[in-house]
């Protein structure tokens, strides 16, 4: 459908211009608690209300985060953080969103391919939002300041974080190797080594999923998981590794690599997301049937 095809362009822009994006293409939107640090974009759909992350009471979005759901009603419930989604993601602390009031239809929504491009390109949020609506109506709304512009500093100008400096060497590595692939991985891997850099190892296995290399994905997964501090970065890997053995068809791969990141790690909020996971590819027996209970007898004497 169209709203698919508009997330497989943002996957795909992100991936040239440098941003690790996670993607979840089952037919099951992300499980509870879903293990999604530093998030600081967010695109999706397919529900009514929060799910996934936005279920972890500890979850918050990155500041200036742009977080959009597409849904026909996503911006019906602006003041409550539990129902829908522009409400929610807002309470999460996403800077900007945009949503429907009420039902607009697929077309006449805002675009989200055409939004993204824009905000990469440097154009502020109401500019784009302008742009990716095909008609204006009062059942589409934009929150955040109009004039913020989410990548104006895309090109490694502005204040630098040190929160951020992981990511900047990536969009930076993008930029100037993002044309000789070979080179850019080379010297990604070298960083990574050289500073047991989780995030680094991370984005090789994102990349070479993208570019359909699955294997080398999962060797890039599996050193991530030693080399992340935080427990929930260690089990997002298991769960990349999981998942692409469920696209492949191998099920059975998949249940033995959840099991496996379920006796790993346990003891985290994020850890109900693998369970879920595991109650949808290997659901539980159902209990057994309840016997009815024994009808009451009665005895009477004989009448003369």
């Amino acid at each position: 459908t169209a709203g698919d095809q508009w997330l497989e362009s943002i996957a795909k822009l992100n991936n040239t211009t440098g941003i690790p994006t996670v993607i979840d293409r089952n037919k099951q939107t992300f499980t509870t608690n879903y293990p999604m640090n530093d998030a600081a974009l967010y695109y999706g759909w397919y529900t009514t209300h929060k799910n996934g992350p936005l279920l972890n009471k500890d979850f918050k979005f990155r500041p200036g985060a742009v977080a959009i759901h597409l849904h026909s009603y996503s911006a019906s419930h602006l003041r409550d953080p539990n129902k829908n989604w522009t409400g929610p993601l807002l309470a999460k602390g996403a800077a900007a969103t945009v949503g429907n009031v009420y039902e607009p239809y697929l077309q006449l929504t805002h675009h989200f391919d055409i939004l993204h491009d824009r905000l990469i390109k440097g154009y502020s949020l109401i500019e784009a939002a302008y742009m990716s609506t095909p008609a204006l109506s009062w059942q589409n709304i934009v929150l955040g300041d109009p004039l913020y512009r989410p990548f104006v500093h895309l090109d490694g100008t502005g204040t630098k974080d040190a929160d951020d400096r992981d990511y900047r060497a990536i969009r930076i590595a993008n930029e100037r190797w993002g044309k000789e692939p070979e080179t850019m991985v080379k010297k990604l891997r070298t960083a990574a080594a050289a500073k047991a850099n989780g995030r680094f190892y991370e984005y090789l296995g994102l990349w070479h999923r993208q570019h359909k290399q699955p294997q080398i994905a999962m060797a890039f997964f599996q050193t991530a998981s030693k080399k992340h501090i935080k427990e929930s970065d260690r089990l997002r890997q298991w769960l990349y590794t999981a998942d692409m053995h469920r696209q492949a068809g191998n099920k059975a791969l998949a249940i033995a690599t959840l099991r496996e990141a379920k006796e790993a790690i346990d003891d985290i909020p994020e850890a109900k997301t693998t369970v879920a996971l595991l109650n949808i590819l290997d659901p539980p027996p159902p209990p057994p049937a309840k016997k009815p209970a024994a009808k009451p007898t009665t005895a009477t004497k004989p009448t003369r």
